[in-house]
Parts: structure tokens; sequence; C-alpha cells
């Protein structure tokens, strides 16, 4: 990842955080903005330089999958601000290198389930643990329109019982 940065990891303030508090206004800005020419260079290097954070992401970085996931949505129509979003969270990646999921070593499989009822598409969300540490997380918009937030929390523990009958599985073909 550190080939990726535009200057020396060593050049990077320290961050704290992987994104700033204007990552959702960026993405935003970015969206209204998608029907417009991009910068050829920056349409090029962009979704290189996402692809390579989105590959660290599942196996240990849950604390960058929000920032992550925005810089997602915008590989078709990246702008200059989710770039330099996009250079913040791989300094912050590099910096915290020693940073990641940490299992405590609790019996038991226990899933946290919750969803953001909307009047048109509702949001599911899901954190798994095994271990005391995070195994499975997502956020995921939901197929169909819910008629209420009772129908939207059944479906987000249906997504989320989905989830957890494949860990199972997966735990007991690893004994």
């Amino acid at each position: 990842a550190r080939e990726t940065l535009p200057k020396p990891l060593e050049e990077y303030p320290a961050f704290d955080t992987p994104a700033d508090g204007n990552i959702q206004k960026h993405y935003e800005e970015a969206v209204a903005r998608r029907g417009e020419p991009c910068d050829p260079e920056l349409l090029k290097n962009y979704p290189h330089k996402v692809g390579k954070i989105v590959y660290a992401m599942p196996a240990s970085r849950v604390d960058c999958s929000h920032t992550i996931g925005l810089l997602t949505r915008c590989l078709t129509f990246p702008t200059a601000a989710m770039d330099k979003a996009a250079d913040r969270c791989l300094a912050f990646m590099a910096q915290h290198a020693d940073h990641g999921i940490t299992y405590d070593g609790s019996d038991g499989l226990v899933a946290y389930v919750d969803s953001d009822w909307q009047v048109d598409c509702t949001t599911s969300g899901w954190c798994i643990c095994y271990g005391g540490g995070a195994v499975s997380y997502g956020s995921k918009r939901q197929a169909c329109i819910a008629l209420s937030s009772t129908e939207a929390e059944i479906m987000a523990a249906s997504a989320a019982a989905c989830e957890i009958l494949y860990i199972r599985g997966l735990l007991a073909e690893m004994g």
C-alpha cells in the first residue's frame, strides 16, 4: 500500500481515524458530479488505489470499513477530495499496521443486527463475533421496501441468520 501513496508515509501527519469528518460531504459532492467528465489520470489511478485498500479490509480492518465503503462507491466518478480521502485511509492503515482484530478466547458465536427503516430502501447491518473478535460484518441495502420498522428488522435478522449459518458450517468444517 505504501507505493500507492503520492508522498512518503513519513510526510503524512499522524492520523487517529481513517477519515476526516468531511468524507460524507465529499462523497455526496462526488455523487452530484457523477455525470460530469473526470480527470483521466484520477480515473486511472483511483480504482487501483482503492482496490489495494479493499484487499485489506475483510481480513483485519473493521475500523476502516465505513471509509472504504464510501471510497468504493466513487470508483467510476472519483474526485480530488475522494482521492485525498483514499490517501488518508491508506496512510492511517500503514501508520496503524499493528492494529487488528483481537480475540479474547470467549466461547460462542454472538451476532449484533440492526436496520434503519427508510421510506425507500432500508439498510441492514450486522456484526458477528467469535472468540470476542469480529469474524463477519456488513451493511447492505435491503432488496425490497419494508412497510414498517418491524418488517425491516425481520429482514435484517434474516440476512444475519444466513451469515450465521454459513459461519457455523465453516466452524464445523474446521472442527
